[in-house]
């Protein structure tokens, strides 16, 4: 779930109350629009997205850069200098009254047709150089049958072959 709040930005996770409220040392940096704007037009987008991705390690360290004069991080693999004027660095306090849990696994429903879907997805082949050709290889745990001869062609001249064949 987490993998799926950070790639769409729709937080999943349940809450639990806690018995007294915590206070808790937030730091976040905020960027200046304008600023990035005007000096990465393009790119400015992906300038402020990247800084609000910045871990708590990655944010102290651009404020001890800030402090030095300029700041540098990787954007899509492209380093991009950053001064004083483009961001700065939030620190306050926050009174948290919900504890945010994000679990490991949801299974709300488990049938059978999940189990039927589970198996034919792990067991659909594709013929090399012939996509076309598609099959199923079932252990024989599963299968319900060992063997089974299927006609190719509707030609009434193979029906008693096969017959004779499926005995």
């Amino acid at each position: 779930l987490t993998q799926h709040t950070q790639a769409t930005g729709v937080k999943l996770c349940a809450g639990k109350r806690l018995p007294e409220p915590v206070t808790r040392d937030i730091m976040e940096i905020v960027p200046n629009k304008g600023a990035i704007g005007k000096a990465f037009k393009k790119e400015a987008k992906s300038v402020t997205d990247m800084l609000a991705k910045l871990s708590l390690e990655q944010i102290n360290k651009v404020e001890v850069d800030l402090a030095g004069g300029d700041a540098s991080i990787d954007v899509d693999g492209k380093p991009v200098t950053l001064t004083k004027d483009m961001v700065s660095v939030k620190k306050y306090q926050k009174t948290f009254h919900v504890e945010e849990i994000i679990p490991s696994v949801i299974e709300p429903s488990f049938g059978i047709g999940r189990v039927m879907y589970a198996i034919f997805e792990h067991n659909f082949k594709v013929r090399e150089g012939d996509e076309q050709r598609t099959y199923f290889s079932l252990p024989p745990v599963i299968s319900p049958l060992k063997c089974s001869l299927l006609p190719l062609s509707n030609n009434t001249d193979f029906t008693p072959w096969c017959r004779r064949s499926a005995r």
